[in-house]
């Protein structure tokens, strides 16, 4: 292939179902960048992207790629709605061939690159429609050359709702490194909802129990959570707070349910420090089974790999309904079973399993992994991460199909 270009890919099985992760990468050192998102097995006529942006700070650009996963040709539009409810929709439309994919970036005013209309240093929540199956990829990023620690992060576009979705994994000034994570979340109903966020500490780590209930999301708009501030300031004052208590998050990680009664919304979680940005879509359909499909163990290819050295990739797990969950781990080499073992969760909580936490599982190796709740639903995310730069990034798991 063409060094300096853009491809769309279509990956088919023959005899089984497979599913795939993508691991964007670029840079070195200190400009080091990493993005992970997971390939589609099906595409939708309607995608939702929470958090779209335009020279977001002056440095923030979200392009997002469609690709057509039907059989015809597609004809799209993109419906950007500002979060503040000012100035129009904007809509941009693509025709896309099948099997192809096209950009949408909101910092171009090329109409065949970009979306002409928007307002510098604003969000908006899209919506995608088109007449075939489509899917899309968001790159959230600032990385010009003037920015002296460049970040970036990928998610997907999300395909449904719920009245209540789920995340493995938030954050406020967390791991010492002062890891935060906003929360976008979209109403993809007709009437406007009233999203509450119920924070539970992970498993031993800190943290205190809280909730946060958004003010009125209107139809096909967001609205973000910054755990930075107050929750009576949000969007507003924006007042910064540490205290924890009753008008703000205590400093620690987190999992979070969000319910919006009687409404469907879709969410997308943005995981920040100073120098490195990961995000994943929160989770509308729990499942009893996750397929995981690269877990690693310091990935270095190096003579002496240390917890220290290469790409390890602790889970973040997520118990909707289950109890006892067992998690299987294969070699990518040959794939025989490296190691079985079995996590006790209450409903409602999560955990993180680091593969150098279990001794029978040998680094400088990947693996896939099978996380089956039994009779119980969970949730599952990968975190992926390597020293130096934004060499950090994040990926759901996939849901078993029936």
């Amino acid at each position: 292939m063409p060094d300096n270009a853009q491809f769309s890919v279509v990956v088919q099985s023959f005899g089984s179902k497979i599913v795939g992760v993508v691991n964007e990468q670029q840079g070195t050192g200190t400009r080091s960048e990493a993005l992970s998102y997971d390939g589609f097995t099906a595409g939708a006529n309607t995608v939702y992207l929470p958090n779209i942006t335009r020279k977001f700070f002056g440095l923030f650009d979200t392009p997002f790629i469609i690709q057509n996963l039907g059989s015809s040709t597609a004809s799209v539009t993109a419906s950007f709605k500002s979060f503040d409810g000012t100035g129009p929709t904007i809509v941009i439309p693509r025709t896309i061939d099948p099997g192809r994919a096209k950009p949408i970036d909101p910092d171009s005013d090329d109409i065949n690159l970009g979306a002409p209309g928007l307002t510098d240093n604003k969000q908006y929540a899209v919506t995608v429609s088109a007449n075939q199956p489509v899917a899309v990829v968001v790159n959230t990023q600032a990385d010009k050359a003037s920015v002296a620690n460049p970040v970036a992060s990928a998610t997907d576009g999300i395909t449904s709702g719920a009245a209540t979705v789920y995340g493995a994994y938030a954050a406020k000034n967390a791991q010492g490194v002062g890891r935060r994570s906003s929360i976008i979340v979209q109403n993809l109903g007709g009437a406007a909802v009233t999203p509450k966020i119920t924070f539970t500490p992970l498993n031993g780590g800190p943290g205190t129990a809280n909730t946060y209930t958004f003010g009125a999301i209107n139809p096909n708009s967001s609205k973000a959570f910054d755990p930075r501030f107050s929750f009576s300031t949000q969007g507003t004052t924006n007042v910064p707070c540490s205290t924890g208590g009753a008008d703000c998050l205590a400093d620690g990680e987190y999992s979070i349910r969000i319910d919006a009664l009687g409404g469907t919304i879709a969410a997308q979680v943005n995981i920040e420090t100073a120098t490195t940005a990961m995000g994943y879509s929160a989770t509308a359909t729990p499942a009893t089974k996750f397929f995981l499909p690269n877990l690693t163990k310091s990935l270095c290819f190096c003579p002496t790999p240390t917890q220290t050295t290469g790409w390890s990739t602790p889970i973040l797990l997520q118990s909707v309904t289950a109890t006892t969950v067992t998690i299987s781990w294969y070699n990518f080499a040959g794939g025989s079973l490296a190691f079985t073992q079995t996590v006790s969760l209450a409903p409602g909580t999560a955990t993180r399993i680091d593969p150098w936490s279990s001794s029978q599982l040998t680094a400088d190796r990947q693996y896939s992994v099978v996380v089956d709740g039994g009779t119980g639903t969970v949730t599952a995310i990968v975190s992926e991460f390597a020293s130096g730069g934004d060499n950090a990034m994040m990926y759901e798991g996939f849901a078993a199909i029936p």
